[in-house]
């Protein structure tokens, strides 16, 4: 039983490294190509034909979409929510949620100004500063909304409670990242960026928590 157990320990834990260091390369990939002409024309070419989707009804669920993956509106759910799971005393995962957030938002804030790549140069529908790569609305939704469905997935009972959850999940961080290039504030590769360094990161907590969980269940 105990050999099984690490087993799946050592299993998970190379998984959860496989995720990181995929995502990261793919995420370096996609920065060495930048400034291509290959990478430039594909950008460019999306965003000149995102116009003819905008309708006010589109405009209007989208800059609602895009709200919810702001800083001031993720650090105050993030807030709120670290305070419930304190309460309710769940301070391993209040920690761990804080830690993604904030972690995330750091790392983002490094990755900017690496990289230094301005926004789109067209007509924007929201007003927005800073530079475009890799997406901080993008990395902020998988970040917070990622690691609350892997929270939820840990402390549900039922399958498909979990898999509503996750699906949901999935479909807000989606919609987000498509928000993002539809109101021309990013490149489609700013997201996808954003996508996968926001992978790497909570998959790094992921495997925090999950250790963390191991050590307490011996102890």
């Amino acid at each position: 039983m105990c050999r099984n157990l690490n087993v799946k320990k050592w299993l998970y834990r190379f998984f959860s490294l496989f995720i990181i260091t995929s995502c990261l390369y793919l995420f370096f990939e996609i920065a060495g190509f930048l400034h291509t002409e290959k990478l430039i024309t594909f950008d460019q070419l999306v965003m000149k034909n995102i116009p003819f989707f905008h309708s006010e009804g589109l405009t209007a669920i989208f800059s609602f979409l895009t709200s919810l993956a702001s800083v001031t509106f993720t650090s105050t759910i993030t807030i709120m929510l670290c305070a419930c799971f304190f309460f309710f005393k769940k301070r391993k995962e209040g920690w761990i949620l804080a830690l993604s957030v904030a972690g995330g938002g750091l790392f983002n804030y490094v990755l900017k100004a690496v990289y230094e790549r301005q926004r789109p140069d067209i007509d924007q529908l929201i007003e927005v500063s800073g530079f475009s790569f890799p997406s901080g609305h993008s990395m902020n939704a998988v970040t917070l909304y990622g690691m609350l469905a892997v929270l939820c997935f840990f402390m549900m009972n039922r399958l498909t409670l979990k898999l509503m959850n996750g699906i949901g999940f999935c479909l807000l961080i989606f919609l987000i990242g498509v928000s993002r290039v539809y109101l021309g504030v990013h490149y489609v590769s700013d997201v996808i960026a954003g996508y996968l360094a926001g992978f790497a990161w909570i998959s790094a907590v992921i495997l925090l928590y999950r250790s963390m969980s191991v050590k307490k269940k011996k102890v």
